[in-house]
């Protein structure tokens, strides 16, 4: 999948992750197909993970995210910035322990975030700063840990996609 900016001076170019360095991280250049690491210049592209997550462990801002395919990408204690759109793809896995913020600088009117596939959200902060949504075969599950929300997610298609809270309800 080819990202491109709408009002940039030009096409943004994308970043797709390879695993070539064989360690599942995405502070390993050799990772990518760029031979660096996603920058907020880029788009990045994870469309096969192999059997493992990528692992996202230190802050990093990049244009916007593709997760498609089989892609699995773990983001622990750290965060991800979106400058533009960012998909979860059908089939394709976000588990958050950290946080992720969408939209902002280079996002244009409508929906920032989509989710096709699925988001595990253990904990963390989901900032979105245009509205998320969770599409007809989406799912967010979110966990027992302590979840922070700016923004909105609606649940939105003709088969409605699936929301799970795994944590009690607080009682008055």
């Amino acid at each position: 999948m080819l990202l491109l900016a709408v009002g940039q001076a030009g096409a943004i170019t994308t970043n797709y992750w390879t695993g070539a360095a064989g360690d599942n991280l995405w502070t390993s250049a050799g990772n990518w197909s760029l031979g660096a690491l996603p920058d907020s210049s880029q788009a990045v592209a994870i469309e096969n993970s192999g059997t493992n997550s990528v692992i996202l462990d230190s802050p990093e801002w990049i244009w916007g995210l593709s997760l498609g395919g089989s892609a699995t990408l773990s983001i622990s204690g750290a965060t991800l910035q979106c400058g533009g759109f960012t998909e979860i793809e059908t089939n394709a896995v976000l588990n958050l322990d950290g946080g992720l913020v969408v939209g902002g600088p280079f996002q244009v009117s409508g929906t920032a975030f989509q989710i096709d596939g699925t988001l595990n959200w253990a904990g963390g902060a989901l900032n979105a700063s245009a509205s998320g949504l969770v599409g007809p075969d989406g799912n967010l599950n979110i966990g027992p840990g302590s979840n922070f929300l700016s923004g909105s997610l609606c649940n939105y298609g003709a088969a409605l996609g699936t929301v799970t809270w795994s944590r009690p309800l607080p009682t008055w």
